[in-house]
């Protein structure tokens, strides 16, 4: 504890102390204040009454003589002698053979004198001139020479209250400074006497709390008994050593203790440092299983979907059975539905690991629709649904968002909805604004609807509302998960609203703003044309250079193969092509070696490099940017995706 506080501990006693002081002694004060006052006053009317009886054997005589002779100057003579005393403050004589009274007052040093005619009111009159505390009454008798009594008169005598005042005043005075010499006396006492009982104990006590520090704690602290009776000063003292006698035990305690949680936590630590670089271990693993998995999934997946919309798009040119064609159409949607079963695998391990991010670009709400319309308006055609597409005025314009878990969320949707919705039936897919002016969507379909108590349960992973769905339509139970997922990153909120085979309503708000005045946007209406153009492609797979020469070739362009990365730059030697399309994973040479070293003599505007691959995982897109690649194309190829970037790009480089 600091001087300060030591200071601060003693002030606060003495001023504790010197109130209780004071007040103790004003309370006695008072009391005794009262008692004398009281004392006073009946001393002072004692006193003035004796003084007042004297009055008519000293001056009955003279005044009497100067009424029998009718003498009134010497009548007045001996009254004013009678008023030069202090407690008298008026005198009223009434004759006794006249009705006659006269009245002689001292007001302020000067006398005044009253005369009244009759004799009844006389002293009520002249009472309301004086102020008076109280008056008294004599007979005014005469002796003649023949020694006969006549009473002549009758004097009253009224006593002023200034006396009392004064006598109440003086004795005041005398009892307040008496008050205040035995206060200042106590309070010097009191000071003396707290300093060496209190407060020098207290100051010694303080100083050793102040000495006391827990790392080096022992019984050196213990403090000696300063106080000689055994009063709080003593117990207190007592009572430190104790307390500091209970510390070095708890000290002993706390270190045999803390010396074995040392090694216990040494230990958990190695333990935690272990599972966490497994962790670490298993989650790179787990990564790269993922990634593997996409790569080796996605690679025959790209063949299989390629090559069957080749041979769908060739059909018309074909004489073919009915049988051959639905068989080449459930290959064709077998693959397409794999493929998202593969990305919704991905997209959750993503969104679980924390490593999907929102890649917010300018993109027009009205163009993102009609494009998932577009792509899902065929599969309904094909179970003969009732598809119906409204798009409200108010909804069409631009504005900052992920342009691709937009359309993976609806996509989703809208495939559940033709999935679960039986032939012959309805599925309305809308676009408006609700009350808050956000962006509604809503996909309604006519299909098996969902019990009430299973609606949270669609939302789990890998959960549908019965195992019998899952037998009857198949699918993971991924789908509305991650949906839900994307649209809380998006900021917005997904509902949903069912009746068992009646169907169901899912809602999609999204707070999505306008940032310009651009309407009508046209850009999905652009053919985007790669005509002309000379492509190298850097592929390993033999079936995927097959299926990318064929798709190149029947949209006007030329290509070279390269087998690998050293491959492709030998033949870059060669010849310079307008565009690269480059795949990651390769023997000899991968897709991101073979882009570091084409950077080094062409630039990324005037050779474009595109990453055409199999691994769609978050490192490996962030790793082509870093490379110097252009842009990022997933397999399987999509060839309308394909051509606008490579347009795009194109036209930048020109401008």
């Amino acid at each position: 504890m600091s001087n300060i506080k030591k200071n601060d501990l003693q002030n606060s006693l003495s001023k504790k102390f010197l109130k209780i002081t004071i007040y103790s002694y004003i309370a006695i004060t008072a009391i005794i204040t009262i008692i004398q006052l009281s004392m006073t006053y009946f001393n002072t009317q004692e006193r003035i009454s004796y003084e007042i009886k004297q009055i008519p054997q000293s001056y009955g005589p003279s005044i009497g003589a100067a009424i029998w002779s009718f003498n009134d100057d010497a009548l007045v003579s001996s009254v004013n002698g009678l008023l030069e005393k202090d407690m008298i403050s008026g005198v009223n004589v009434q004759y006794s053979s006249e009705e006659i009274s006269v009245g002689i007052v001292k007001k302020n040093g000067h006398y005044y004198s009253y005369e009244f005619s009759g004799t009844d009111d006389t002293a009520k009159k002249l009472s309301g001139n004086l102020n008076f505390l109280e008056e008294f009454k004599f007979p005014i008798v005469f002796k003649t020479v023949q020694k006969e009594l006549h009473t002549v008169g009758i004097m009253t005598i009224y006593v002023s209250k200034e006396v009392f005042y004064k006598e109440i005043k003086r004795s005041l005075i005398l009892v307040v400074t008496n008050s205040v010499l035995i206060l200042v006396f106590l309070i010097l006492i009191s000071s003396i006497f707290l300093k060496r009982i209190i407060s020098n104990p207290l100051e010694q006590l303080v100083s050793e709390i102040d000495k006391v520090s827990f790392s080096n704690l022992d019984e050196s602290f213990l403090v000696s008994t300063h106080s000689t009776s055994d009063d709080e000063i003593r117990h207190l003292e007592h009572s430190f050593n104790n307390l500091i006698s209970k510390l070095i035990v708890s000290k002993q305690e706390i270190s045999q203790l803390t010396s074995g949680l040392e090694s216990q936590i040494e230990e958990r630590t190695a333990d935690l440092i272990g599972a966490l670089e497994q962790a670490k271990t298993s989650s790179k693993a787990k990564s790269q299983f993922l990634a593997n998995m996409s790569h080796e999934l996605r690679t025959p997946l790209n063949a299989i979907t390629g090559f069957s919309a080749v041979l769908m798009e060739d059909l018309q040119k074909m004489n073919l059975s009915k049988e051959y064609i639905d068989n080449l159409s459930n290959i064709h949607q077998s693959s397409i539905h794999l493929t998202q079963v593969v990305s919704d695998i991905l997209s959750l391990s993503k969104i679980e690991s924390g490593k999907m991010k929102l890649d917010i670009s300018s993109c027009s709400l009205k163009e993102v629709c009609n494009s998932v319309f577009s792509m899902t308006e065929h599969f309904a055609k094909e179970k003969n649904i009732e598809y119906n597409y409204s798009f409200s005025d108010d909804c069409d314009f631009v504005c900052d968002t992920d342009e691709t878990k937009i359309k993976q969320v609806l996509l989703n949707l809208i495939s559940n909805a033709i999935k679960f919705t039986p032939k012959e039936g309805s599925i309305s897919f809308n676009i408006k604004r609700d009350k808050l002016d956000n962006i509604l969507v809503e996909v309604i379909d006519t299909g098996i609807g969902i019990e009430a108590s299973k609606i949270d349960v669609i939302f789990k992973e890998f959960e549908q509302a019965e195992m019998s769905t899952t037998k009857k339509f198949g699918g993971t139970g991924l789908g509305l998960s991650i949906s839900k997922k994307l649209v809380t990153m998006l900021g917005g909120s997904l509902e949903v609203t069912s009746v068992v085979s009646k169907g169901s309503t899912f809602s999609v708000i999204l707070p999505l703003k306008p940032i310009d005045n651009i309407q009508n946007n046209v850009e999905n209406e652009i053919d985007y044309s790669i005509d002309g153009l000379d492509f190298l492609v850097f592929e390993d797979n033999k079936l995927n250079q097959k299926l990318i020469g064929t798709l190149l070739k029947r949209s006007g362009a030329t290509c070279t193969l390269a087998c690998d990365g050293l491959d492709g730059l030998e033949k870059l030697k060669l010849k310079r092509p307008d565009v690269i399309l480059m795949d990651l994973h390769m023997p000899n040479m991968n897709g991101l070696q073979a882009t570091v070293e084409i950077r080094k003599k062409f630039s990324s505007s005037e050779l474009p490099i595109f990453a055409l691959s199999a691994d769609i995982m978050e490192e490996s897109i962030i790793e082509t940017k870093k490379a110097g690649m252009n842009g990022f194309l997933s397999k399987p190829v999509q060839m309308k995706e394909l051509k606008k970037q490579v347009s795009l790009e194109s036209k930048k480089a020109s401008t």
